[in-house]
């Protein structure tokens, strides 16, 4: 039984820009949706998961391997804060374990760079036909990992400086990338003079971006004083091109709290801008010390109630075969379960051989005596 796990993702500069051709940079972010074989009656298959299970499917009996006859469950619970999406990407990531899934059960190593090339290609066609666009950057970043330069579909490892330290906000408030993208095209057929200025800002701040990381040398503070310097104002540039495209289109792109996030961290001398799409999922803050991100975070949290957001780590590893199913430890109806069958409910859960179990028998309790004292511990 294969477990399979994919990352989200954030982008760090280039959005809007990268679907008119412009170099972004987006990274695989740890927070994983993972896929496994379905137990018993599930329910109808969202459009992500039945796209990637067909193309996958269709993909590994073209290689004469056997497919699973059914789509794998999807837990994207770690995607989510409350009942609220956080912006990370789970659509893609769904698409890259469901890949995943099927071409491991397929026994395909998703470790081979060849298997993992096509996993990116089948998860990103099955993306963009369920989703009906986008330019494939969370997809890239949920299959390969790490942190991507991305144009036109080709994605390139970036290492990013040791240095740059790197955070997330929460905005507050959902965010629909689809009808912002839709709302800026119509924008851009209004008025394309003005779109193509707004363009050309955000492409050359991307520009700016990948230069200022490029200059920098780790062991040199003189020299990533400068290059954070251009960081910052490669954002800045960023964020004016953001401003021209609300202006022009009426999306609210910068909303409010992204203004007050942008601004607290500019007075702290720091880096800030929407990650992704903007109207209120997730600001990404860059930084020189992880004492500046925390000062941020205290001034946020005590001036304006906003967190900043804890366990999200940058340059995760991206699609993977997992040793178990990450799930919670409460197993309904466990301690009134005999121990034989309490051992086939984790060998089930756990991905545990049965037979292995049986390694840890020489020397323990006998199976009377074991169950006698869980009996009188748990009642």
């Amino acid at each position: 039984m294969s477990v399979v796990s994919a990352p989200g993702k954030a982008l760090l500069i280039g959005e809007y820009a990268v679907l008119e051709g412009a170099t972004a940079l987006v990274t695989a972010i740890d927070v994983r949706a993972i896929a496994r074989a379905p137990k018993g009656p599930r329910r109808e298959p969202t459009a992500v998961v039945q796209a990637a299970f067909d193309a996958a499917a269709d993909f590994v009996r073209g290689r004469g391997l056997a497919a699973p006859t059914a789509p794998p469950v999807v837990d994207t619970g770690r995607f989510s804060r409350g009942i609220r999406k956080l912006g990370l990407g789970s659509s893609a990531a769904v698409a890259a374990t469901v890949v995943g899934h099927v071409l491991a059960e397929a026994g395909l190593d998703l470790a081979d760079p060849e298997v993992r090339q096509a996993a990116y290609e089948l998860a990103r066609a099955a993306h963009r036909e369920a989703q009906g666009g986008g330019s494939g950057a969370d997809v890239a970043a949920s299959v390969l990992g790490g942190a991507l330069r991305f144009r036109d579909g080709e994605a390139t490892p970036v290492a990013l400086p040791s240095w740059l330290k790197i955070a997330f906000v929460d905005a507050g408030a959902p965010a629909s990338t689809a009808s912002f993208v839709r709302q800026v095209k119509a924008a851009a057929v209004a008025d394309p003079d003005t779109y193509d200025a707004a363009m050309k800002r955000l492409r050359g701040a991307s520009d700016g971006f990948f230069a200022a990381l490029e200059r920098a040398e780790a062991d040199d503070d003189d020299a990533a004083r400068e290059s954070f310097a251009a960081l910052k104002d490669a954002v800045a540039a960023h964020n004016a091109g953001l401003r021209a495209l609300q202006e022009l289109s009426g999306a609210p792109i910068l909303t409010a709290t992204i203004d007050a996030i942008l601004d607290l961290a500019g007075e702290l001398g720091l880096a800030a801008k929407p990650s992704g799409a903007g109207g209120g999922d997730l600001v990404v803050v860059f930084a020189r010390s992880q004492a500046a991100l925390d000062h941020l975070a205290d001034r946020l949290l005590r001036e304006r109630g906003i967190q900043l957001l804890s366990g999200l780590s940058a340059g995760a590893q991206g699609l993977r075969r997992e040793a178990f199913a990450p799930r919670c430890s409460r197993l309904a109806g466990f301690f009134r379960l005999h121990i034989d069958q309490r051992r086939a409910v984790l060998a089930e859960a756990c991905a545990i051989d049965p037979a292995d179990f049986e390694v840890l028998d020489p020397g323990a309790l006998a199976l009377d005596q074991a169950e006698h004292m869980i009996e009188n511990v748990v009642g």
